[in-house]
């Protein structure tokens, strides 16, 4: 068996999904490769969307809510269109690989999928599988076989239009460490920290998006004496260079990108992130108490919307709030508890693992019948 998964270069979280799912269908014998949808775009095209995607997260937040808001009120044919060019592109590329299936963890390489089935009369078994918990624009009108979704949200699909028989609740997939059992102590001294201070940690993402330096000025002040703070910038470098002053103030520790984010998780006693669907579920699977950041309007309220609905996480509006909130989350442990509680309760079965089970079953049941 042979898989190809189509990810998207426009944010970590798709490509998290992307090793998840790779990892659990190499599992399970099969050949599995991960490809940039993007790079059958023209390279002008491609460096327009990735970039644009951050300066407008990073800089213009507001009006990209305007746009997705725009969006789900509009059907977004101009996206369907942007994707045409790429489709003539991508289907010779999955012929000569010889690929048997085709799984995209973005709305983009699923848009080419369906023009490619529409014009070329493509077989192959396409799965869609959703990273945020919400129905994003576009979705709509891809054609996929399975449509891989969050617990609960089935209906939200069916409501856009995606057939009833072909949604699949399988939730959002994340990598194997996240099933670990989580013990805070070791993963502290694997980062270089002090097993016996309790550790706040925000972070925003691969773009370091939102109010991030105001609340890390606003921790570092308030944070009780037994307590560190780290703030991930990832790869916003004007971030991490204004905020490295904190740093003398001890008890502060600022970083750029890393690619220990497990081990982040595994050691903070509380997550100060934006919603983000990949790094949101990673957290709550792991049982990280977890304060949602506002940052960018978008698919990402609606997960916010989501997680505090069902009790997964806490928010404020403002930034004064959500300090608030995490002091009263680091002295009442009971209340963490009691989150964390409901989060194992809901992430307990393993997403990654239920659809490269949906993916190899379909290609069996193709090969018995063939």
């Amino acid at each position: 068996m042979k898989v190809v998964i189509l990810s998207c270069n426009t944010g970590g979280g798709h490509n998290s999904a992307a090793r998840a799912i790779w990892g659990c269908l190499r599992g399970k014998g099969a050949e599995a490769d991960i490809v940039d949808a993007l790079r059958f775009m023209p390279k002008v095209q491609s460096r327009v969307i990735t970039k644009g995607h951050v300066f407008a997260y990073r800089n213009l937040p507001k009006l990209y809510g305007v746009g997705y808001r725009f969006e789900e009120n509009h059907t977004p044919k101009g996206m369907y269109r942007q994707c045409g060019p790429a489709s003539e592109k991508l289907y010779p590329f999955l012929l000569e690989q010889g690929y048997e299936a085709v799984v995209c963890v973005h709305v983009f390489p699923a848009l080419m999928l369906t023009q490619i089935r529409r014009a070329h009369g493509l077989t192959l078994p396409v799965f869609f599988v959703a990273t945020d918990y919400t129905c994003s624009p576009g979705v709509e009108l891809t054609q996929a076989d399975v449509y891989c979704v969050p617990r609960d949200l089935g209906q939200e699909f069916a409501r856009s239009g995606i057939p009833q028989e072909r949604i699949l609740e399988t939730g959002i997939p994340v990598g194997a460490d996240c099933y670990a059992p989580r013990d805070r102590a070791p993963a502290r001294r694997a980062l270089g920290l002090d097993p016996e201070r309790r550790q706040v940690v925000i972070s925003c993402g691969s773009m370091g998006c939102g109010p991030m330096r105001s609340l890390a000025l606003l921790l570092a002040d308030r944070l009780p004496e037994d307590t560190e703070l780290t703030v991930l910038c990832g790869n916003n470098r004007s971030l991490k260079r204004d905020l490295k002053l904190l740093e003398r103030k001890g008890r502060v520790r600022v970083l750029g990108f890393t690619d220990q984010m497990f081990a982040w998780l595994a050691a903070a006693d509380v997550l100060l992130s934006k919603p983000g669907g990949l790094t949101s579920t990673e957290a709550m699977t792991m049982g990280v108490p977890l304060i949602c950041i506002d940052a960018v309007p978008g698919c990402e309220t609606r997960n916010l919307q989501f997680f505090c609905g069902h009790g997964l996480a806490a928010t404020a509006r403002r930034v004064p709030g959500l300090v608030r909130l995490t002091l009263e989350l680091l002295e009442h442990p009971a209340a963490s508890e009691e989150m964390v509680s409901r989060q194992r309760a809901r992430f307990a079965p393993k997403a990654g693992e239920a659809i490269a089970e949906a993916v190899c079953d379909r290609l069996r049941t193709g090969r018995e019948e063939g």
